[in-house]
């Protein structure tokens, strides 16, 4: 498959945080998630891919083309929506698109007018009287209203209501189905990922710590409860994350079945998604 993204070595410095050596890729036609808690570089990450700060180190590709931070034309098949809405609140949908047509020369009115009738926005009504969902939308809406090869999206279903959400979220499948097309998108909603992400990549104090597909995640990767003694015969590179309590451990192993082939008797299950987050962001390096 053609590659939409790749991300090598991407870091940068701050005087509180770091973000050290990302990399990632992700195929066209696919979703993929970019996941972690609060802090964890996940919009660091993507503003240095937009080229909205420049990274200390690294390098990214988008669609096929070196991005260097300060070249937008490797950016202009690129629609990225920011978890607010960075429009003028006095404007209503009709100015705003008004204003896109005349930014964007790849602006389409009837895709933005047909994703306004979707959303349930109306044209005329100012952004000000907007809730924040409604907000998200209408960001989306123009996001999509440029045709863009590749959709970046920063925590977008994090002020919608559950119907509104699953609605984005079929939106967002819908747009991969031209397998020409491919998503980013950040977020700390797990059901989220659970629906619609083809890979996920978790991000944990500025470092990537696990990038795998989904099918890897839910199929192979396991949750292995153990005492310390059983945690000392796990060969290298089998856990991925420890975390230690007071009566035992649990791992993040890297494939269940083989943990059971080679021990029969433990108790080795399959981890969901939020699970894997959650061992990520408070277990340690095993």
């Amino acid at each position: 498959m053609t590659e939409a993204v790749r991300v090598e070595g991407l870091c940068k410095r701050y005087d509180a945080f770091e973000l050290e050596n990302v990399g990632f890729s992700v195929e066209a036609g696919t979703i993929a998630g970019l996941v972690g808690e609060n802090g964890a570089g996940k919009t660091t990450t993507i503003k240095a891919m937009l080229g909205l700060i420049r990274p200390d180190a690294g390098s990214v590709t988008l669609l096929g083309r070196p991005a260097r931070w300060d070249d937008w034309r490797a950016r202009v098949h690129v629609a990225y929506v920011p978890d607010d809405c960075c429009f003028p609140t006095v404007l209503c949908a009709q100015d705003v698109a008004r204003m896109m047509r005349g930014l964007c020369p790849d602006w389409r009115d009837e895709r933005f007018d047909a994703l306004l009738k979707r959303f349930g926005l109306e044209a005329r009504k100012p952004v000000k009287d907007y809730s924040k969902g409604m907000r998200m939308k209408l960001s989306i809406a123009c996001a999509l209203a440029r045709e863009p090869r590749l959709l970046i999206l920063d925590e977008p279903t994090g002020g919608l209501d559950p119907v509104a959400r699953d609605d984005l979220l079929d939106l967002l499948q819908q747009f991969v189905e031209d397998e020409r097309n491919a998503v980013l998108f950040s977020t700390h909603i797990t059901g989220d990922l659970d629906k619609i992400a083809d890979s996920v990549t978790f991000l944990h104090a500025g470092r990537c710590a696990l990038t795998a597909t989904r099918g890897e995640l839910l199929d192979t990767a396991g949750m292995a409860r153990l005492s310390a003694a059983q945690l000392a015969q796990l060969r290298p590179g089998e856990a991925l994350r420890v975390r230690r309590e007071r009566h035992g451990c649990e791992a993040l192993v890297r494939d269940r079945a083989a943990v059971l082939r080679a021990h029969p008797d433990w108790v080795v299950e399959g981890a969901s998604v939020e699970e894997i987050m959650l061992m990520i962001a408070k277990g340690e390096e095993a």
